[in-house]
């Protein structure tokens, strides 16, 4: 449900926003950056997709901080996460060819 939703929930979520996510499911991809390009930008709201193919690493402590965890503007996810969450810097990094 949450794919199919996402466009309709996004742009009234309220709280903190923080999406990691693969683009693998290229319908999902497309879906989900078009949303957020129409929402004005704000540092509650970001995003980390990569074209991994991938589900379920999220889960896997390694894949946050290991040297080999996926890079985007040279940002491991844990990276970005913290830059957002301390509001550092905003994210939106999306990397439409596969890093992994």
């Amino acid at each position: 449900m949450w794919c199919t939703a996402f466009s309709l929930v996004v742009p009234y979520v309220q709280t903190p926003l923080f999406i990691i996510n693969s683009v693998y499911d290229t319908a999902f991809g497309v879906e989900f950056l078009k949303t957020f390009k129409e929402l004005p930008p704000s540092f509650t709201r970001d995003y980390f997709l990569t074209s991994c193919y991938s589900h379920g690493d999220l889960r896997i402590p390694a894949f946050w901080f290991s040297a080999s965890s996926p890079r985007l503007l040279n940002k491991t996810m844990n990276e970005a996460v913290a830059d957002w969450y301390f509001e550092r810097a905003r994210v939106s990094i999306y990397r439409p060819v596969p890093l992994c």
